[in-house]
């Protein structure tokens, strides 16, 4: 039997979902607060690193909602740490009632932004109830701290579920990487020809171009495609990721809005040891690099078309996700892990 609290908890797990490996290397955390009357003031996903957290974000919302003589223009104008200090001074006891859902412990440590459980500990809401504990020694002991400070708090609730979320950046975290190949086809596999993904699954995949460190492609994808490989659909542009191509024949590329090309002959040439790699090719290139990457980011629209599709090599995935593109034509994006990682 599904608990209350797993609704809501699942609610912030899927708004995390909406965002994930967009704020890299930090975590995808999503946030819920919910009144005593049950009415949910916020729903939040931190989604850039350097940013406000989950919980900041959905404080700010609730604390507008709640006090609707405040002008949201005023509190989206303040940094990170300007947010965490007027709803500090200003909260006026407003949340004492409300119950916070998040997909991740609170976090204790100072970093680019305030801790998050130091925050909480000054607005005091009734209970905190939050997925899976912090794993990193720098982070965590917030759920220690809130009980201290005389807050409820349940940790573990949809344990799997909140692990599997935080996949991309423990994989980060242990390896210093997260490689992440995306492919986008039809219902019958074939991801040739054409535009194949929806303006919404373009602009998803455009804005996590802009936070990789790099993007790989085949030469014989620039050859027969011309892809411009840019950010121009990204709803946050945050850098320019350098351009890997593998490629073993000449390969022009005029077409690619990119200062930092490199070309490479070999797999073991490219740059995959560090930092966001987004790997965008067919089923051939994801043979090739099949003991280099962390996970399939599979988008399929609801259509057939094109030819039949090239082999897939044979590989066995964990689906962690399955996202919904929301638009007339939707698009399913399955994330998944690859098993049996080298």
């Amino acid at each position: 039997m599904v608990k209350a609290q797993e609704i809501f908890l699942l609610q912030a797990i899927s708004e995390a979902w909406e965002v994930q490996t967009l704020a890299l290397p930090n975590p995808s955390v999503g946030a819920l607060i919910l009144s005593k009357d049950f009415e949910i003031l916020a729903l939040e996903a931190h989604e850039r690193f350097g940013s406000s957290h989950a919980e900041l974000l959905a404080f700010k919302s609730a604390f507008l909602k709640l006090n609707a003589d405040v002008k949201k223009e005023v509190l989206d104008s303040l940094s990170p740490k300007e947010l965490w200090d007027f709803l500090a001074k200003n909260h006026g006891g407003v949340f004492k009632e409300c119950s916070v859902f998040v997909t991740l412990e609170p976090c204790l440590h100072e970093g680019k932004t305030p801790s998050c459980a130091k925050l909480l500990s000054i607005l005091h809401p009734k209970c905190v109830v939050f997925g899976a504990s912090d794993p990193t020694s720098q982070a965590k002991g917030g759920a220690e701290f809130l009980s201290s400070c005389g807050i409820e708090v349940l940790g573990g609730v949809c344990l799997q579920q909140s692990l599997d979320l935080l996949y991309p950046f423990m994989t980060y975290v242990h390896k210093g990487r997260f490689n992440l190949f995306k492919i986008a086809q039809r219902l019958n596999g074939d991801y040739k020809r054409g535009q194949i993904s929806n303006m919404a699954s373009r602009i998803f995949t455009h804005t996590q171009r802009s936070n990789a460190d790099s993007i790989v492609i085949s030469g014989n994808t620039v050859r027969t495609d011309s892809p411009k490989l840019d950010t121009r659909f990204s709803r946050i542009q945050n850098k320019t990721p350098k351009i890997q191509i593998l490629t073993q024949t000449f390969t022009p590329t005029d077409c690619i809005c990119a200062n930092d090309i490199r070309l490479y002959n070999h797999v073991d040439d490219l740059q995959l040891e560090e930092g966001f790699n987004l790997i965008e090719g067919g089923y051939p290139l994801l043979s090739v690099l099949r003991n280099k990457i962390d996970g399939l980011l599979l988008i399929v629209a609801p259509k057939f078309g094109g030819s039949n599709p090239t082999k897939a090599p044979d590989m066995n995935f964990d689906l962690l996700y399955a996202q919904e593109f929301c638009e007339a034509s939707r698009d399913i994006a399955l994330w998944l892990k690859p098993k049996d990682l080298l």
